[in-house]
């Protein structure tokens, strides 16, 4: 298994060849297979994996309401969303994100990520572009590097 730590990509992709239809043929799962930081492929604790949850979950609702022009946007900015709007979308919640995509410790991202593995994937992409701080997506990146990666060697 090949792990690419790819910044910018859409939410993390695991890359499938073979099986179905052509010979080597390339299947791209796009399932919210995103690493963030540092709750995503490399939380510090189960609390730091809540926060990028929390807050992978605000980058969605903000993400959708620009995406179906919800909500004017003056300057390259959209309109605040309050804090019940982003609470009641039910596909963003922060338990969606930490069931939907690999929001771990690093233990349990190589779990997570050896399961698809197994199924035959054999790359995967990571995202880190969520509303986070800088710092934060640089923790999970450097995590990803140091603390998942190498199980994939």
């Amino acid at each position: 298994c090949r792990v690419a730590a790819q910044p910018g990509v859409v939410d993390g992709h695991r890359h499938h060849r073979g099986g179905g239809g052509g010979r080597g043929e390339r299947r791209d799962a796009r399932d919210g297979l995103g690493v963030e930081p540092p709750g995503r492929d490399g939380a510090e604790s189960a609390e730091d994996a809540r926060q990028a949850a929390e807050e992978i979950n605000r980058f969605y609702c903000y993400f959708g309401a620009w995406f179906k022009n919800e909500r004017p946007v003056s300057q390259g900015l959209i309109a605040p969303l309050s804090d019940a709007e982003i609470a009641s979308h039910p596909f963003y919640t922060p338990e969606a994100m930490l069931r939907d995509n690999v929001i771990a410790t690093a233990d349990d991202a190589i779990a997570r990520i050896k399961t698809y593995q197994d199924m035959g994937y054999d790359e995967y992409s990571l995202w880190i572009d969520s509303g986070m701080s800088f710092e934060r997506k640089r923790a999970s990146l450097e995590r990803f590097i140091n603390d998942v990666m190498p199980a994939f060697a």
